[in-house]
């Protein structure tokens, strides 16, 4: 997660346009997208959030865990088929390892 697209998330944080669970939600979902996952990039952003951001990040993935890495993401839009709870379950397993490591 580039710098400019985190600090815009949470602006629209901080106004209000969104929630704590929304921004964790779409943190997670954009770092699973990614090509790679960078472990230090992962740490210092995890660091920069809001103490309530970082807190539903937290439970997210507990809640991710819990379920054995399988997640669908909220997103908006419709899906012709729906989407594999289990598409993003590898990189899952390693963002989880980096943000427990901390």
């Amino acid at each position: 997660m580039n710098e400019a697209m985190l600090a815009k998330l949470l602006d629209h944080y901080r106004k209000g346009w969104i929630s704590a669970p929304e921004a964790a939600n779409k943190i997670i979902y954009t770092l699973v997208s990614e090509s790679r996952l960078d472990s230090s990039n992962v740490l210092l952003m995890s660091s920069t959030l809001p103490n309530e951001v970082k807190n539903s990040l937290s439970q997210q993935m507990r809640s991710i865990r819990d379920s054995d890495y399988r997640w669908v993401p909220f997103l908006f839009g419709v899906h012709s088929e729906p989407p594999d709870p289990t598409e993003f379950s590898d990189k899952l397993r390693q963002l989880d390892a980096i943000l427990v490591s901390r």
